[in-house]
């Protein structure tokens, strides 16, 4: 080491040699050559003139011997000699001594120390001496500096045997400790065994608490109360594995950063399925940078862990409708389990299935069936492959490609196919069931439950009901023994087959189970909302569909509220997903509403309705509700005599009706011409005469035995000038719609819109309608 400043010297070196790690400073005097020149030259003299004073008060003393005959000649002689016999060696003393002072740095010193070295200096030995006599004789401070230092050597003594005492009982501890955790985990996977999931939770989260530094002990029991759907005990307990993990892997990244990984992956899907899916989305991103690192290293090791993160990436943006970068997340995850299960298909082929599968679903959930399909059969030829050779093993995950084939062939109209598929579904998971039922029993429920769906889309009503009841009788069961994870599946068996009853006009069966299916979902909503509140919405909404078809209109509107209020609030952290949801029920809202004549109320609703609608893209939209906006606004500003804001509504409705009729003419034919006789009128009393010519030979291409249509056309002509063709028509229907016509002229007339050189037409014709 090199200390170096211009014109300043180290001159103490020796410190930097011997220096060593402590606390204190490391303090380092640097000091002009000239300067120490001169500070040394200075002490010299300070010290020379002690001495030479020194020796004459001892000159002086042996001359006052000598003269009182207290000492001979020869004795006088010899103490003289010696006393300049010591010149040279004083010499060497005031050389030593005033290198020594010279290299003092004064201002380091405690303020007495400075005194009496700064006596010394000045040769004021005897204020010097008493200053240190002041401390106590040096013999009495050895004395206690020797007790001192054996009662610390004792006390290391003592300490290092307490040492070794500790080290043997922390390992006992240790031991202790371990040991208790073990019987925890194993009365924990008692309980397990038990379905007396409470009890499982108290020994699992008591060996949590046994050490809440122990990453591992914390993520396991975040991962219990997750499958427990406790969610907000199980971040806790992520949170606390996280922050662990992060400082373990400062230390040792390559030991640490595949659990790290792993726990923020959990976090991650346990933000998916509480509705919080931008943190969701933050934490995979996480997840993959990790793992594409991890697996760029070491592919072998890590490439499987990346394809899960790219899968469980996907599913997040499937649920929050970014249908394009589900879909490249899920191809990426597909490239690399295809790559895998080639070099080793026994390790792999089951992970490729599960991954053609997801890419199956979410070509499903796009509209793309035949892409859906061909996912959904390579993934069913693995697994009938899988499990011919090992039943045991895959059975399960075969009978569940059979029923997501189901569900596809359901949702493509293909019923007797999809019924196939759930009955080769069946009988694989009732005989696992059977055989084990806490594992296989939910997986039986779900094909039960939505072979019922299947029933009674085909109208098969009994058989509906049978499926029903039996995925009730197993849900009935599961949650009784875990209700914190069964009973959401229960109330939508409740609420699905409360919809079965409903459709079959067993309104006081449907009542009940749609209240049943709300007592829990509001329990379970107030306890965790991000993740039940969509449901508990969606229940208020069907009972308010319930009491509208029984006439029960005040409690139909309050149960509209009630999923309006959820919605609305759901809507604002992600509209995308719940934006048609809030459309509908804002719609059929406003329909409860005209029925109590809360017109103004259902106007607003209608006009919420039409504003969501207007921001959805053609492939979103329900054409259904946003034409029944229109409508029912059309109809309310016609009332209010606001002919301009009904005339505005049609023009954007009559578009979407048209498309109806053509679709489905039988259905839409009456709506659609309502519509343009409607626009026709519309058209007279905003004088656009032209217009309503239009719209009224429209609606008699749709049908011309609808004469309504006449009265509109009859005063689009006259109004025109076209004065013998509209009269012409007031006479045909003069018996039909007189009063029509005249009420027509009334209104025309309160308007003003009647040109001034057409009155005298109207006036005759008038008189005309007005003759017996």
């Amino acid at each position: 080491m090199d200390i170096q400043k211009k014109d300043y010297q180290l001159y103490d070196r020796e410190q930097l040699r011997d220096y060593s790690y402590s606390s204190n400073p490391l303090i380092l005097v640097l000091e002009k050559p000239e300067d120490r020149e001169s500070d040394k030259l200075m002490a010299q003299q300070k010290i020379s003139r002690t001495l030479r004073r020194q020796l004459q008060q001892r000159e002086d003393e042996l001359e006052r011997l000598k003269e009182e005959n207290k000492i001979t000649q020869q004795e006088y002689q010899r103490v003289y000699n010696e006393l300049y016999s010591d010149e040279k060696k004083n010499q060497e003393l005031i050389e030593s001594m005033a290198e020594k002072y010279a290299s003092m740095d004064f201002d380091q010193m405690d303020e007495e120390n400075r005194k009496i070295k700064t006596l010394i200096l000045n040769g004021e030995l005897q204020k010097a001496d008493s200053i240190i006599n002041t401390k106590g004789s040096i013999e009495d401070r050895i004395a206690s500096y020797k007790a001192h230092k054996e009662a610390n050597t004792q006390e290391e003594q003592e300490l290092a045997e307490r040492e070794e005492r500790l080290q043997k009982s922390k390992a006992v501890e240790n031991l202790t400790l371990n040991e208790i955790a073990e019987d925890c985990m194993n009365k924990h996977e008692m309980y397990k065994l038990r379905c007396m999931f409470d009890s499982a939770a108290y020994y699992i989260q008591m060996r949590a608490e046994l050490d809440t530094l122990n990453w591992d002990w914390q993520f396991a029991t975040a991962f219990y109360y997750q499958n427990q759907n406790a969610f907000v005990l199980s971040e806790k307990y992520y949170i606390r594995s996280l922050k662990m993990l992060k400082e373990l892997v400062k230390s040792n990244p390559q030991a640490y950063e595949s659990d790290l990984a792993m726990s923020y992956n959990n976090l991650a899907n346990l933000y998916s399925a509480t509705q919080r899916f931008s943190e969701g989305e933050e934490m995979h991103k996480s997840v993959l940078a990790i793992r594409e690192r991890l697996a760029k290293a070491n592919p072998q090791a890590y490439e499987s862990d990346l394809a899960s993160s790219y899968n469980n990436l996907a599913m997040l943006y499937s649920a929050t409708q970014r249908f394009a970068e589900s879909e490249e997340m899920h191809k990426s995850a597909l490239s690399i389990y295809e790559r895998l299960a080639k070099a080793n298909p026994q390790a792999n082929e089951s992970d490729l299935a599960s991954s053609y599968n997801n890419l199956a679903n979410l070509y499903s959930c796009t509209q793309r069936f035949s892409e859906s399909e061909e996912m959904c059969k390579s993934a069913l030829a693995i697994r009938e492959r899988l499990a011919a050779a090992n039943p045991q093993a895959y059975e399960s995950d075969l009978a569940g490609s059979y029923h997501n084939l189901a569900m596809l062939y359901s949702a493509t109209q293909r019923f007797s196919e999809s019924e196939e598929m759930y009955k080769y579904a069946l009988p694989i998971q009732e005989r696992l069931a059977k055989a084990n039922p806490q594992a296989y029993e939910p997986d039986l429920a779900m094909s039960y439950h939505n072979l019922a769906i299947l029933y009674f889309d085909i109208q098969r009503f009994a058989e509906s009901e049978e499926m029903y009841k039996s995925a009730l009788a197993i849900r009935e069961r599961l949650a009784k023994v875990n209700p914190q994870v069964y009973e959401a599946d229960l109330a939508m068996s409740y609420n699905n087959l409360a919809n079965l009853y409903s459709g079959t006009q067993r309104f006081a069966e449907s009542e009940e189970m749609y209240k049943s299916a709300l007592s829990i979902q509001e329990r379970l909503a107030k306890a965790n909302p991000q993740t039940y509140e969509c449901n508990l919405a969606g229940f208020y909404y069907n009972l308010a569909m319930l009491y509208s078809a029984t006439q029960r209109f005040a409690e139909c509107e309050e149960m509209y509220k009630s999923a309006l209020e959820i919605y609305s609030h759901l809507y604002e952290s992600n509209p995308q997903i719940y934006k048609n949801k809030l459309k509908e029920c804002y719609y059929w809202l406003g329909n409860a509403m005209i029925a109590t004549e809360k017109i103004q109320e259902a106007k607003e609703s209608f006009l919420q309705s039409l504003n969501l609608a207007r921001k959805m893209t053609e492939a979103e939209i329900d054409s259904v509700t946003y034409s029944g906006s229109l409508y029912f606004l059309s109809i309310i500003s016609f009332k209010e005599k606001d002919y301009a804001s009904a005339y505005k509504y049609n023009v954007e409705l009559l578009p979407l009706l048209h498309s109806l009729y053509i679709g489905d003419a039988e259905i839409w034919k009456t709506d659609y011409l309502g519509q343009l006789v409607s626009q026709s009128f519309y058209a007279n009393l905003l004088g656009k005469f032209k217009e309503g010519e239009h719209y009224s030979l429209e609606a008699l291409k749709v049908d011309s035995t609808q004469h309504v249509a006449y009265t509109n056309l009859a005063a689009a002509l006259l109004f025109q000038g076209r004065v013998e063709e509209a009269e012409k028509l007031y006479r045909q229907y003069k018996a039909e719609f007189k009063e029509d016509f005249l009420d027509d002229f009334a209104e025309f007339e309160r308007l003003g819109v009647i040109p001034e050189e057409r009155k005298k037409d109207v006036e005759r014709i008038k008189a005309m309608l007005n003759e017996p």
